[in-house]
């Protein structure tokens, strides 16, 4: 009996030591998270800093495709909503008699055109009744769609993640198809609206990258792009320039005030970008970063290493647009192609994410 409960006990400690020795030999299925940073450029040029406003880069009225007494609005003025989330009905009482109404037609007449098809079968009635009666029929399958449709229209939900701007009507009011009855700001879509002088507006050839940063702690700067220039001036002489994220940062909302870094290139040395020390790894005898791509991928970039800036980030000088995601730590337990997780960097005051 000893011997059973010895063997036993045998048996499984040499299996824990299986599964344990298992999970050491293979770690490809780990999945690495990392943290980024972007090149930061630092090549001779002039630096120009603004002042701009976050703006939603559209506002969308939401309306009711059918005519009706409002049931419920399910949201308010200033609550988020996702997309595709109900917020508001109208009354379906008097849709859903109608079809009823429009089934009980269709039932009826299906049973009739059934009657019909067997009495042409034995060709007793002619083919040009049978076909306008099945004509019959299909009219009033459309009929019956249709009401199905009204009752479907009665709800109306949310065609983006945004905010409640305003809401137009209240429950138990009556609108009409196609009225406006609540405006939503597209969360997704945030710019950046940003007033320069003509000086600026006529260099614009020459701006290498721009940047933004917020007031939010623990902010840092985020590459911009730019989508547009209005080729006119205004009445103080200033153009509005509008910029778009490359990253949307967490936080961000309509009406916040972002300082907006221009870098400007002055044709006299080419621009270098500077990176953490720790971003830079060796793959034989070539320096080298990683680079998160959109799909979380990471792959290898070769880069020139060109000294050491005011602050001991390394400059590189080559391929660099400042857009870029690059790994700044744990960059040596990295292979080419894998998939990682980016983590976001926390503030100073939240060491470790506790809040």
């Amino acid at each position: 009996m000893k011997s059973e409960i010895f063997l036993s006990a045998s048996f499984i400690l040499l299996m824990l030591g299986g599964c344990k020795k298992s999970e050491t030999t293979n770690p490809q299925g780990t999945k690495h998270c990392v943290m980024t940073t972007y090149p930061q450029l630092t090549g001779s040029g002039k630096v120009k800093t603004f002042s701009g406003t976050v703006r939603e880069s559209r506002e969308i009225n939401v309306a009711f495709k059918t005519a009706g007494q409002i049931e419920q609005v399910y949201v308010k003025e200033g609550t988020f909503v996702k997309q595709g989330q109900l917020i508001a009905s109208l009354d379906t009482k008097d849709y859903l008699l109608a079809l009823n109404n429009a089934q009980i037609q269709y039932d009826q007449f299906n049973h009739e055109v059934a009657r019909l098809k067997k009495l042409r079968e034995g060709k007793s009635i002619s083919v040009n009744d049978y076909e306008k009666a099945v004509s019959g029929l299909d009219r009033l399958a459309i009929q019956l769609q249709n009401e199905k449709n009204r009752i479907e229209y009665c709800k109306v939900y949310a065609p983006v993640s945004g905010y409640v701007q305003k809401i137009n009507f209240e429950k138990s009011e009556m609108v009409d198809a196609g009225t406006p009855i609540i405006s939503l700001l597209d969360n997704g879509n945030m710019e950046v609206e940003v007033s320069i002088p003509a000086e600026l507006y006529t260099q614009k050839e020459k701006i290498s990258s721009i940047n933004g940063k917020t007031s939010l702690e623990g902010s840092r700067e985020v590459p911009m792009r730019i989508v547009g220039m209005t080729p006119k001036a205004d009445g103080n002489q200033l153009y509005l320039l509008k910029l778009a994220f490359t990253k949307m940062p967490t936080g961000v909302t309509a009406g916040m005030n972002i300082g907006i870094t221009v870098n400007m290139k002055d044709g006299k040395e080419k621009s270098t970008y500077s990176l953490p020390m720790h971003a830079i790894f060796k793959s034989g005898s070539d320096d080298c970063v990683w680079v998160v791509e959109a799909d979380s991928t990471i792959s290898r970039k070769v880069v020139k290493v060109e000294g050491f800036d005011a602050k001991g980030n390394v400059k590189v000088g080559n391929g660099f647009n400042g857009t870029e995601q690059i790994v700044k730590a744990g960059v040596e337990h990295l292979v080419e192609g894998e998939k990682v997780d980016v983590i976001s960097q926390p503030s100073a005051s939240n060491v470790g994410g506790l809040k």
